[in-house]
């Protein structure tokens, strides 16, 4: 058996999520369709909007708006807060 190995990661129902970095740069991210709602519920960890939430591999986030078409979600814009380990710890999601 190998000792290392290609890890990939996959979204199956891809959703565009444009995250401000500083003033000038945007990155574009995939998220998972069912990880976003239009409205936010107190059970729910997901992304939605005027929320913080943390992103596995990536940071937290702020989610300033979502942008849908028919009830199809279609962009998320959103402003990175933080890539500090101990900032992720303290949000849940």
């Amino acid at each position: 058996m190998e000792k290392s190995a290609i890890k990939l990661i996959a979204v199956i129902n891809p959703v565009r999520m444009e995250v401000l970095l500083d003033d000038h740069t945007v990155k574009c991210i995939y998220i998972q369709e069912n990880d976003i709602r239009l409205q936010d519920q107190p059970d729910f960890y997901g992304v939605a909007p005027k929320k913080l939430v943390c992103l596995r591999f990536y940071g937290v986030v702020y989610c300033e708006s979502i942008i849908s078409n028919d009830g199809k979600i279609t962009l998320v814009k959103s402003k990175l807060m933080s890539t500090d380990i101990n900032d992720r710890k303290k949000i849940k999601g």
